[in-house]
Formats: structure tokens, C-alpha cells, sequence
């Protein structure tokens, strides 16, 4: 459910101009990668998912770098109910440089019910 979630917001949200991927190894940057969300069994037939949203940025994390984050993390505001963003980096695999990151997130409801 969740997996299924992630990919129809990844869809929506590159539609409307912010690229997304739920693969890590789809990342370019700029862009927006979904990770599985935080589950809390709240609701009837379902969950709350505190979804998991890193803004990643080009750069080595100067102010272009931050300029970005803004930017991009304001469009993702503009199509979801942004709670949180916490400054990070991310990186794709152990070895490699990080990335400056925005660790961002937002809630919906899963239902289980057909």
C-alpha cells in the first residue's frame, strides 16, 4: 500500500512540475525522493503514514545548494501539507559524497478496506 502511495504522489507531484523518484538509484539532481513512511495503526483499516520526503540539491551545500532546497521544498509545500523539514545530507551509497538534503514530511491516511 504504502509502495503504491509513493508512486502515485511521485507521479502527481512530477506532473506538476517538482520530479520525483522512489528509487534511490533514479535520483538526479534536483529532485525529490519518497521513502517509505512511518506507520502508526491509528485508524480503522488502516494507518497514518508520515511520509519521508528528501529535497535533494546539487552542489557541495553552498548558498546555491540552499537556494534550491528552498526553492524546491516550497514547490512540494505548494501540493502537500508540508509538517516538518529537518536540514540533512543524503547520500545514494556508503563511499560516495553526500548531498545536501532537506528531510521533509507530510502525513496521509491508508485505508485497507476495499
Amino acid at each position: 500500500m504504502s509502495l503504491q502511495l509513493a508512486r502515485l504522489l511521485a507521479e502527481s507531484f512530477t506532473r506538476e512540475g517538482v520530479r520525483t523518484v522512489v528509487d534511490p538509484k533514479n535520483v538526479v539532481t534536483p529532485c525529490v525522493l519518497l521513502t517509505p513512511p512511518v506507520r502508526t495503526y491509528d485508524v480503522h483499516c488502516g494507518y497514518t503514514a508520515t511520509q519521508q520526503a528528501y529535497v535533494l540539491a546539487a552542489g557541495g551545500g553552498g548558498e546555491a545548494s540552499w537556494a534550491a532546497l528552498d526553492e524546491l521544498t516550497d514547490q512540494l509545500a505548494e501540493l502537500v501539507d508540508v509538517e516538518t523539514v529537518t536540514p540533512t545530507a543524503w547520500r545514494a551509497s556508503e563511499g560516495e559524497s553526500p548531498i545536501p538534503a532537506y528531510l521533509v514530511t507530510f502525513t496521509s491516511t491508508i485505508t485497507t478496506e476495499e
